[in-house]
């Protein structure tokens, strides 16, 4: 019985292992590779009436592409070659993928790859204004980000589109008009400045701006009414003192400029009004001398978003205030403003 009990047990074991070796061998897993072409825009001119834009504001000088995993680790950091519009990657592993642009480059975000390893870096790096050069050598940082691009085994490459574009607006001024009555005669723009503007803004577009351009049009260290370039904040591109041949403009006459200058969106919906420390709506302002007096036509811009062009065509039928951040109250000078937002943005006409 002993035996019996000993040979049925040695023959389960055995039937055990015989079964265990006719069940399939999982093989083992290996890593699936796709390809990703990445496809740059990058912006078109402010807009489409535009005759003689300024290079820069569109310009690629650099391009740097940052590609990162689904885990927020970096997988490609790389400068492209002119002209700087497609870049094609195979062997990357198949999954989710967010891809980031910069074109040229500032202080947060230097043209070096390896810099920012982390996606999440870039919502808190800050843009400056001096980042927007004027030079068309160095022209505007602008950015670009697709956050969901899928890599497959298709033989395909998976395209990853996006375009660049510029952070700041741009405000310009179009044209003067004089529509004084006769007894006034001609009228003087001495010089014309942005005030209540924005130096810095986040790339994730949220930040508290705590750096103004010109508050209440005061310098803000003597806080004095700002008179020169000098006492101006980025004057490059906040303040312009007209030369003396384009300063006169006749009774009846309409005087074109298409001067440009650059703010980063303010969009606040409480007014300031008085001198202070910034806080209130952005203003093109014209210092304009009227029978000898200096006078100030404030032109309010509300809602003012990023990488959209604002034209002002100001028509001065009256006199002005004597504050750059005092509006002039409706129906005291018939000042006729249009401001037209870029490509599909507002237009609107406002009579003061």
């Amino acid at each position: 019985m002993h035996d019996m009990k000993k040979n049925f047990l040695m023959t389960a074991v055995l039937g055990a292992g015989l079964l265990a070796a006719c069940q399939p061998v999982e093989p083992e897993k290996t890593e699936q590779f796709g390809t990703l072409s990445v496809n740059l825009a990058a912006p078109a001119t402010m807009t489409k009436s535009d005759t003689s834009p300024l290079s820069c504001e569109s310009k690629v000088n650099r391009m740097r592409v940052m590609i990162y995993n689904s885990a927020g680790n970096i997988v490609r950091d790389t400068l492209l070659s002119s002209p700087y519009n497609s870049l094609s990657i195979s062997q990357i592993k198949v999954g989710q993928y967010s891809v980031y642009a910069v074109a040229n480059s500032c202080s947060s975000i230097p043209s070096s790859p390896g810099i920012i390893t982390n996606p999440n870096d870039f919502s808190n790096k800050m843009i400056s204004l001096s980042d927007c050069n004027l030079d068309e050598n160095t022209g505007f940082v602008m950015f670009g980000s697709n956050p969901s691009v899928t890599v497959t085994t298709s033989a395909t490459p998976q395209p990853a589109d996006l375009s660049v574009t510029r952070f700041p607006a741009r405000i310009r001024l179009v044209s003067v008009t004089n529509a004084l009555p006769d007894y006034l005669g001609d009228l003087t723009v001495e010089r014309v400045m942005i005030v209540n503007g924005y130096a810095q803004w986040n790339i994730a577009g949220n930040s508290n701006p705590t750096i103004y351009v010109n508050p209440a049009g005061r310098n803000a260290t003597s806080g004095n009414i700002i008179s020169s370039a000098e006492e101006a904040d980025y004057p490059a591109h906040s303040f312009w003192a007209l030369p003396l041949a384009e300063k006169n403009i006749v009774h009846g006459a309409t005087k074109t400029y298409n001067h440009s200058f650059y703010s980063f969106p303010n969009a606040v919906a409480n007014d300031v009004t008085t001198a202070g420390t910034g806080g209130g709506k952005l203003r093109l302002v014209a210092a304009i001398r009227v029978d000898q007096t200096l006078y100030y036509y404030p032109v309010t811009l509300t809602n003012v978003e990023r990488n959209k062009s604002y034209d002002v065509k100001l028509t001065v039928s009256g006199l002005g205030s004597e504050d750059p951040n005092h509006p002039v109250e409706k129906g005291a000078a018939g000042i006729s403003i249009s401001v037209s937002g870029w490509g599909d943005g507002a237009e609107y006409t406002e009579t003061i």
